[in-house]
């Protein structure tokens, strides 16, 4: 193993700890990332009337709007 190749491992170690101490990335900046990496952009509707409809869900089981809420359903 020549120096070079020692020099190389130990630049990976590094990168691996900086990474290791940065700070987490929130699910929804990970999903993003993900979108935008792997151009799924057809998730983006899906994903939007999954959180319209929870939180349509949550208004009408803890809210005075919910009488109005369930001719939707």
């Amino acid at each position: 193993m020549s120096d070079d190749d020692r020099t190389d491992a130990r630049a990976d170690d590094g990168d691996f700890e900086s990474e290791a101490a940065e700070a987490p990335v929130s699910i929804v900046r990970e999903f993003w990332d993900f979108l935008v990496t792997n151009k799924r952009w057809w998730l983006i509707p899906i994903a939007l009337s999954l959180v319209v409809f929870g939180l349509l869900v949550v208004l009408a089981a803890n809210s005075v709007l919910a009488p109005f809420l369930y001719p939707l359903f």
